[in-house]
C-alpha cells in the first residue's frame, strides 16, 4: 500500500527544470509584496501536498496541483476577500496559473508511467527536496540547487 514506481523520459527534465527555476522566481518575487501571507499561502500548499515517509520530500505534481487549487481560490474570491490569501493583484495569480499549468504539462509529458499503492495514490511519479523546518548542509552541492532558484525558495520558507 506504501510504494511508487515511475518511469521518466529525462530528455524533457529540462523543461521541468526551468519551469521549477520560473516558479521558484516567480514565489520569491511576489513574496515581497505581501511576505507573511504568501509564505502562508506557499506552506499550506506544502502542508497539503503529499509526502513521503521522509518527509523533507513531497510529490511535485501534488505539490502544484496544490498551489494550483489555492490560486484558483484566490482567482475566484470576490474583491472582499474571506480567505486569508497574499495581497496580490488578480494578474499575479494569473501568472503563477500559467506557470503550475505549464508544470504540470511537463509532468504529464516525461513521466511515461506511473503507479503507487492505495495511501499514496496521488503520487504523480516525480518527488522534490521541500523541507519544512531546515536545510540539509549538503543539498547546495546538489546540481538543482546550483542552477536553479529552488534552492532559495526553500531556503527562504524555511527562515522567514
Amino acid at each position: 500500500s506504501y510504494y511508487t514506481q515511475s518511469s521518466v523520459e529525462l530528455r524533457g527534465i529540462s523543461k521541468l527544470k526551468e519551469n521549477l527555476n520560473i516558479l521558484a522566481q516567480y514565489l520569491l518575487l511576489k513574496k515581497k509584496d505581501d511576505p507573511v501571507r504568501m509564505k502562508l499561502f506557499i506552506q499550506q500548499a506544502r502542508s497539503q501536498a503529499l509526502s513521503f515517509s521522509v518527509s523533507d520530500y513531497v510529490d511535485l505534481h501534488s505539490f502544484y496541483q496544490e498551489l494550483l487549487k489555492l490560486t484558483n481560490q484566490a482567482l475566484d474570491q470576490p474583491n472582499g476577500r474571506t480567505m486569508p490569501t497574499p495581497q496580490l493583484k488578480k494578474e499575479a495569480f494569473q501568472d503563477i496559473k500559467t506557470i503550475l499549468i505549464s508544470g504540470l504539462d511537463v509532468m504529464k509529458e516525461i513521466v511515461i508511467s506511473n503507479v503507487a499503492g492505495r495511501y499514496l495514490a496521488r503520487a504523480g511519479g516525480l518527488s522534490i527536496y521541500f523541507p519544512q523546518k531546515s536545510i540539509d548542509a549538503s543539498y547546495v552541492n546538489t546540481k538543482l540547487a546550483q542552477t536553479t532558484a529552488w534552492s532559495s525558495f526553500i531556503i527562504d520558507q524555511t527562515t522567514h
